[in-house]
């Protein structure tokens, strides 16, 4: 992989995150301090990864939803415990959130099997082999199950926020119990490429992702298609700190505004892409806010 490409964006992310002031203990930018110790993974960079992972932990230890939010969603925290000689912890943290998935999706779903085969490369690694080689025997079934399903990123609107929750709405419960897996991508494009080869059964993506790819040709319809379309909600916009006025000086969030709106320029429209822009309050996206904590993912 392109390791070194992906620590520059990472770390420019976190940059700017410090810059505007964004606080140690926000879930958003711990997200993205986790994405910096997972490529240090793989990289086998472990101690700077363990770091990483040492220090989430400790500045979201007020908040255990949100904690669990970016620990459950990938576990390869558990891989550099193992290798500093931590597999004891690893084991502890791992029975933990085996347990946390079996009572939230069932013992036969992918997300469960995964923690178990991670549990049963830290019990092999701390001397337990006897255990270790009971987990990986349970584990491998749900491991190698089809029935599965692909969203797009973990904190998407479009990728993850709506269609879990008309999952829930309309097939009565949730996605990691209805199916075996579910799986997030990272991207659009690449959730409909998994589906098109057949790694996932289904996927969620945003319209317009599918609309370009359509264009480019990289979808064959004959391998997957469109089978159901979320209604319509407000998804993108323009947002700015409360204080720009104070440190760029007064009428400054409104001269952006009329900037934005005001913005005719076809080529500067298609980098977005976008026909225009229209106005947005608050008040438009008090229903994302509200879908968001009825399924759990913000609190």
């Amino acid at each position: 992989g392109r390791f070194e490409d992906a620590e520059k964006l990472v770390r420019a992310s976190i940059d700017i995150f410090d810059r505007i002031g964004v606080k140690p203990n926000s879930v958003t930018l711990g997200i993205t301090r986790r994405t910096l110790a997972d490529i240090y993974v793989g990289q086998a960079r472990w101690q700077e990864a363990q770091k990483v992972y040492d220090a989430l932990a400790r500045d979201l230890a007020g908040r255990p939803v949100g904690l669990a939010q970016i620990f459950d969603a990938n576990l390869n925290w558990a891989i550099p415990l193992v290798r500093l000689n931590r597999g004891a912890e690893a084991v502890r943290r791992l029975e933990k959130s085996h347990a946390t998935f079996v009572k939230r999706v069932g013992e036969n779903h992918y997300a469960a099997a995964e923690a178990r085969g991670m549990l049963a490369s830290a019990l092999a690694a701390t001397g337990q082999t006897r255990q270790a080689l009971d987990a990986f025997t349970k584990a491998v079934p749900a491991l190698l199950s089809r029935d599965n399903l692909s969203e797009g990123e973990g904190a998407s609107t479009s990728g993850r926020l709506m269609p879990e929750f008309y999952i829930r709405k309309e097939l009565g419960d949730a996605p990691q119990r209805i199916f075996r897996r579910v799986g997030f991508s990272g991207n659009h494009s690449k959730t409909i490429a998994l589906v098109q080869s057949g790694a996932y059964q289904a996927g969620a993506v945003n319209y317009k992702v599918w609309e370009n790819e359509t264009r480019a040709g990289r979808i064959d319809p004959s391998k997957v298609r469109i089978i159901w379309r979320t209604p319509t909600y407000p998804d993108y916009n323009w947002s700015v700190r409360g204080d720009v006025d104070r440190v760029y000086g007064a009428g400054f969030t409104n001269r952006v505004k009329e900037a934005l709106l005001a913005m005719k320029e076809r080529s500067l429209l298609d980098a977005f892409p976008r026909r225009n822009f229209i106005p947005a309050t608050n008040a438009d996206y008090v229903v994302i806010e509200n879908t968001a904590k009825s399924i759990g993912l913000i609190e």
